[in-house]
């Protein structure tokens, strides 16, 4: 309606739609499992990334020498070794297999189920500490847009 010149336009909107998306969107706030699910593979993509460039999240990993007179263990060579080649923390290749992820309702996780990962994530005072299970502040920015669309679209 046009009063002293202006325009003004009336808008009602279907709040019976609107309540539907916001108790749609409530709904997958509280139970987000999905959501998560796609966040720990994000994480464990990460992860796994990190041990390929053999990177904690300081610096690059630090090499092994060999075996020192304090008796800690530091080998690395110049002929390949084990199922990583001279890759850090693959001699074996069974800590980077244990490493896995799971979204819950409210969380994910990346992990690893070996009784050793501990050792090389933190050190000990013989061996050097090599963080492996971190995540990349680039990536926990992805995360947090990824969980903002889940929780808003669904998807």
């Amino acid at each position: 309606m046009a009063k002293g010149g202006l325009i003004s336009i009336e808008l009602k909107p279907s709040l019976d739609k609107i309540q539907k998306k916001f108790a749609a969107m409530q709904k997958r706030a509280i139970n987000s499992k999905v959501g998560f699910d796609v966040i720990g593979a994000k994480g464990f993509k990460d992860v796994i990334d990190h041990c390929e460039k053999e990177q904690g999240s300081k610096r690059k990993w630090v090499k092994w020498n060999r075996k020192t007179s304090d008796g800690r263990r530091r080998f690395f060579s110049s002929r390949p070794y084990g199922k990583g080649g001279n890759k850090l923390l693959q001699d074996t290749g069974r800590l980077r297999a244990s490493i896995s992820f799971k979204g819950m309702r409210n969380s994910a996780k990346v992990f690893t189920k070996t009784g050793y990962g501990k050792f090389h994530q933190f050190g000990t005072n013989k061996m050097v500490k090599r963080d492996f299970l971190w995540i990349a502040p680039k990536v926990r920015r992805d995360m947090a847009i990824v969980y903002v669309r889940f929780i808003a679209r669904g998807r």
